[in-house]
């Protein structure tokens, strides 16, 4: 392929996705969201479109103008925006809102998906140029589990992989095999914080996703901010299922836990 469209969301991940695709010699046009993705995009890609969160007809107009037939969806969008009275949704959006049959994250994802089928565009897998930063089984860090840490990783992975199926979340914090936070639609690192008042030190943390979880979006992501997080809540251990969860910016990140002692390992 010779160009792609690239719908950012938050974190660096959009901005990896664009540097790799470039490598590649695939040009990159991107539509930013004003409310969450991080200005550094523009000088990653070729073309970029920013919107307001609400705007959907306007990215529709970019990515027709620029004949984009292909596309990924890289970076969270905080779902709590539909609750926004700031977010003002044009026609296309509220047609889509309404016609959804729920709110939850991955439904109203598939929904985007759908109408940009419709509009000729083919979302692909977000993890597309990125192969290398999935997570692969055993430590990835200096720190192994222990045998209590891997006991509460077998405790949390049949709930984890529950609640991932319910579309709820995809992490939950356990510790001494109770569960004292399942992350819904706060996000990762508020679930952290939220187990971690209870636990005190030495949390863990599981991210699973669901067996019919769509990689074209919303791949289970970690990043070094998670384990900032973790830092700041003294959590020692984080689970991630191997082969479904990305890395971003995995030697800044794996070099932060290990300087932490804290053990990330693949599941």
């Amino acid at each position: 392929m010779d160009k792609i469209g690239l719908i950012a969301g938050s974190s660096r991940f959009p901005i990896n996705v664009a540097i790799a695709a470039r490598k590649r010699g695939v040009s990159v046009y991107a539509v930013a969201l004003k409310e969450e993705t991080h200005p550094e995009l523009e000088a990653a890609v070729d073309k970029i479109c920013w919107i307001s969160i609400g705007e959907l007809g306007k990215a529709v107009d970019f990515l027709k103008e620029n004949h984009i037939k292909r596309a990924v969806m890289a970076g969270k969008v905080r779902l709590s925006h539909i609750y926004s009275k700031s977010v003002k949704p044009d026609g296309y959006l509220k047609n889509l809102l309404t016609k959804a049959v729920d709110k939850r994250g991955d439904t109203l994802l598939m929904a985007v998906a759908n109408f940009l089928d419709k509009i000729g565009v083919r979302l692909l897998d977000c993890a597309l140029f990125l192969k290398d930063d999935i997570v692969k089984k055993g430590a990835l860090t200096k720190i192994r589990p222990t045998k209590e840490q891997l006991a509460d990783i077998e405790f949390a992975k049949p709930i984890v992989k529950a609640v991932a199926q319910l579309r709820i979340g995809q992490t939950i914090v356990v510790k001494d095999k109770a569960v004292l936070a399942v992350e819904a639609m706060e996000g990762t690192d508020e679930a952290i914080r939220r187990g971690s008042c209870i636990a005190g030190e030495g949390a863990v943390i599981v991210k699973m996703s669901s067996p019919k979880h769509d990689m074209r979006f919303d791949i289970p992501l970690i990043g070094p901010s998670t384990i900032k997080t973790m830092i700041q809540v003294n959590a020692k251990t984080l689970a991630l299922e191997a082969g479904r969860t990305l890395l971003i910016d995995k030697e800044e990140l794996i070099k932060l836990a290990d300087a932490a002692d804290i053990c990330v390992v693949g599941i």
